[in-house]
């Protein structure tokens, strides 16, 4: 069974409204704070989020017994929401 969580906005915590093209490409945007980029750019920096969202909550990484060097920690324009 797999598990759907939306994309939101990283800033306004909003799904973005998609549905328009540019230059031949599917773009998207958030409807409060104007925020735009091409789908598939969302689609990687959300899952760029779920990714150190969940290497961040490895036991080892909170007790300092592993090295964290390498994921700095960084604003995301897009999430996935809970």
């Amino acid at each position: 069974m797999s598990e759907t969580r939306p994309i939101l906005c990283g800033k306004c915590h909003v799904t973005p409204e998609r549905g328009f093209e540019r230059d031949g490409e599917a773009w998207a945007k958030c409807p409060i704070c104007g925020q735009e980029a091409r789908v598939i750019e969302i689609q990687r920096e959300a899952a760029e989020y779920e990714f150190d969202k969940v290497a961040r909550s490895v036991p080892g990484l909170k007790s300092g017994s592993i090295s964290v060097k390498g994921m700095p920690q960084r604003e995301y324009r897009w999430i996935v929401g809970d």
